[in-house]
């Protein structure tokens, strides 16, 4: 038996080793961690939309209302404060401390600030998947290559919302448990704090769970296929920790200010049946979306390093690697969390694979281009072991925050809502005169009314399909469809506004139903108000012209018919 074994591959990233004496301008020159760090910004910049990319959903409208309603009453709500269908009703703020802290940003320093802070978690998020992947890849370029690729590939989901902060947290969680693999098992205890803040601020937290999970049921499977018995005893002895750190950060997201009854409220949304069928975000991403290819690659890609770590025996790898795989097949949500769990073991594989290829009875050819690239890389990741101050990503990540919180900022650099996603001009020319309306509307559109109409106004439905559950989604759904009983449905709420996108089905009922007029319609969004009643004093509508521009812009929601939101 040899002195030492692993199941995994010694470090040849950032810990191995005493690096060579070089000159300290190393320590401020750019390196692929300041490219990481630059990243979002890089690639919402190169947007139509710039930064207000991360605007394109609306939830964030009430998130932001929900932490300044925290930050004016020192307390995390328990009632709906948004809705006048379900008003005064119990409701779960299960992101108040994102709702808080990002509440706060949005006092000081309005939507730039909100969408700057979450580009810099997007961006530390990469940085950490990055330096995990460099820890097992002795390949900088390799290693690189796939972070990018993540990046773009996870910019389907990136909105100012608190989900961002499960990558980051995911990311911090993948960061510790790599280093856990060669021994240092006490950074687990690490994860425990980390858990009450990831539960507090995002209702993802078993995300950590399920990594935890993942490790100790490869260790319990070597224990099973390990026919050398002292070996056996030390994976065997490798679970318990895992076990316990998992109970542990478990026990601790009860901290919470609905303690376990979120565990029940979370578990409860989660196995309702109707989401793959009403809201989008749920859904499988399609290979015609134009990220579809890039998600094909990856997933060959992380197939093969699967069974590769597989064949090694390192069991925890493959079993992440491929429940996340599935996840992230079965809904687009899932895919950033995906590629967290996968970019570092990847990236190991396929270094492997490399060197296996260039000690193979191969072609020279194909071996010398094999061993460029290998050597390349190698060079590359040496210099990435030397720390540095990052002035070469912080200076420019500095100018575009100074700009963009200017009084008059260009184009790419202000932040607001999506006009050709929201009705931006309907509410500034209409709603915002009403005294007193009950609004109808698209749900995608609910928080944005929310972000500007509260407290003045409340709204039919928002995304918080949580809270409005699936029977009301069904009933929502009927309306907006233009089913035959549309018009009980909005008496029942008492509806005397209805707000749609212009091209909707229930936009062209409407305007065949004598009870219903519009009163404002700009090609993008239209009004309708009862026939009977003037409930606004304002001119019906800006003057149009005579094509249908604004209409074609305005595409509020992937497909009609569906709800488009989640917390």
């Amino acid at each position: 038996m040899t002195a030492v074994r692993t199941e995994s591959a010694p470090d040849s990233g950032l810990d191995s080793g005493a690096a060579p004496r070089v000159s300290s301008l190393i320590h401020v020159l750019p390196g692929l961690t300041d490219i990481a760090i630059l990243l979002p910004f890089i690639f919402v910049l190169r947007s139509q939309q710039g930064i207000s990319f991360l605007l394109g959903d609306s939830d964030t409208g009430w998130h932001l209302r929900t932490g300044e309603w925290i930050l004016a009453h020192g307390r995390v709500p328990t009632t709906d404060l948004f809705s006048y269908t379900k008003a005064g009703q119990p409701w779960f703020a299960w992101e108040w401390l994102w709702d808080l802290c990002f509440g706060w940003i949005h006092a000081q320093a309005g939507l730039a600030g909100v969408v700057i802070v979450s580009l810099l978690v997007i961006s530390a998020a990469l940085v950490l998947v990055l330096r995990t992947a460099l820890r097992r890849c002795d390949n900088a370029l390799l290693a690189f290559g796939l972070v990018w690729l993540g990046a773009y590939l996870s910019t389907i989901h990136w909105h100012a919302r608190p989900h961002l902060v499960t990558l980051l947290f995911a990311a911090v969680f993948m960061f510790i448990l790599d280093r856990v693999r060669d021994g240092k098992a006490a950074l687990l205890w690490w994860l425990l704090p980390l858990t009450v803040v990831w539960t507090n601020m995002h209702g993802a937290f078993f995300v950590g769970l399920s990594f935890l999970g993942a490790f100790a049921a490869g260790e319990l499977c070597g224990w099973l296929v390990e026919r050398d018995p002292l070996w056996a005893r030390v994976r065997l002895g490798r679970v318990m920790p895992y076990v316990l750190t998992a109970a542990g950060c478990l026990a601790c997201s009860i901290v919470n200010p609905y303690g376990y009854q979120l565990h029940v409220h979370i578990f409860r949304y989660l196995v309702q049946e109707n989401h793959a069928q009403t809201i989008n975000e749920f859904q499988s991403l399609s290979f015609h979306h134009p990220t579809g290819s890039c998600f094909g690659i990856i997933l060959a890609l992380a197939a093969a390093a699967a069974f590769w770590h597989l064949m090694r025996k390192e069991f925890g790898l493959a079993i992440l690697i491929l429940g996340w795989w599935w996840l992230a097949l079965y809904s687009g949500r899932n895919i950033p969390i995906f590629l967290i769990a996968a970019i570092a073991p990847i990236a190991q594989a396929l270094q492997e694979m490399l060197t296996v290829l260039q000690n193979s009875d191969t072609s020279a050819r194909l071996k010398r281009v094999v061993a460029s690239f290998l050597e390349v890389g190698s060079e590359v990741a040496a210099m990435e072991r030397h720390w540095r101050v990052h002035l070469v990503s912080a200076v420019p990540v500095a100018l575009i925050a100074a700009v963009s919180l200017a009084a008059n900022p260009p184009a790419a650099l202000h932040a607001q809502f999506i006009a050709e996603r929201f009705p931006v001009a309907a509410v500034d020319r209409f709603l915002t005169h009403c005294t007193s309306v009950r609004i109808f509307a698209h749900d995608q559109w609910g928080g944005y009314l929310i972000y500007r109409l509260y407290p003045r106004g409340k709204v039919f439905v928002d995304g918080r399909s949580d809270f409005y559950g699936p029977k009301f989604g069904e009933d929502w759904l009927r309306i907006a469809n233009g089913r035959y009983d549309w018009q009980q449905q909005l008496d029942k709420f008492s509806v005397d506004t209805v707000l749609l996108p212009g091209d909707s089905a229930l936009a062209s009922t409407m305007k065949e139903a004598q009870r219903w007029h519009v009163v404002y319609d700009d090609g993008a969004a239209i009004i309708f108000q009862p026939s009977n009643e003037v409930l606004c004093t304002v001119p019906a509508s800006p003057p149009r012209s005579g094509s249908d521009h604004g209409r074609a812009a305005m595409k509020p929601s992937p497909q009609s018919g569906q709800m488009t939101q989640y917390n």
